[in-house]
């Protein structure tokens, strides 16, 4: 977890990881994770990881569900992971304030000659700093 403080407004961010082939019972801790997340910290939240569940062709997966039971967003709108002959959407971003996010793209990879990757996901957040002030330090000696 990690929290961003400008001015007085503060935006939670959890990262998650779930392996592939993970069965119900670490499915289940994901869900009290993020729903831990969600009572304690419930305004400006951020959720990112690698899910290994793939969204890209279903609307009605455990993880897409998951994220509308939050009343949340999916700010990512592409595959993020690529093999030689597939793609995948398994890195997932969501947040219960879309409004606060100024852009979320899913950039090109690292190193393009490997046959199997992940794409880095990028969120750009807008934070408003209501006052701003500027010292001007005269004759030091």
């Amino acid at each position: 977890m990690g929290r961003i403080r400008i001015a007085a407004k503060e935006t939670t961010h959890w990262r998650f990881y779930r392996p592939p082939n993970s069965n119900n019972d670490y499915w289940s801790l994901l869900e009290e994770s993020i729903d831990r997340a969600y009572s304690i910290h419930s305004n400006n939240i951020i959720v990112t990881g690698d899910f290994n569940i793939n969204i890209l062709h279903s609307h009605q997966n455990k993880m897409s569900l998951l994220i509308s039971s939050f009343n949340s967003v999916q700010l990512i709108t592409e595959p993020t992971h690529y093999t030689e002959h597939s793609s995948s959407w398994i890195d997932i971003a969501f947040t219960n304030r879309p409004e606060l996010v100024v852009a979320s793209v899913t950039s090109d990879p690292f190193i393009p000659a490997l046959i199997h990757f992940h794409c880095p996901i990028v969120i750009v957040i807008k934070f408003t700093i209501s006052c701003m002030y500027m010292y001007v330090i005269r004759g030091v000696a």
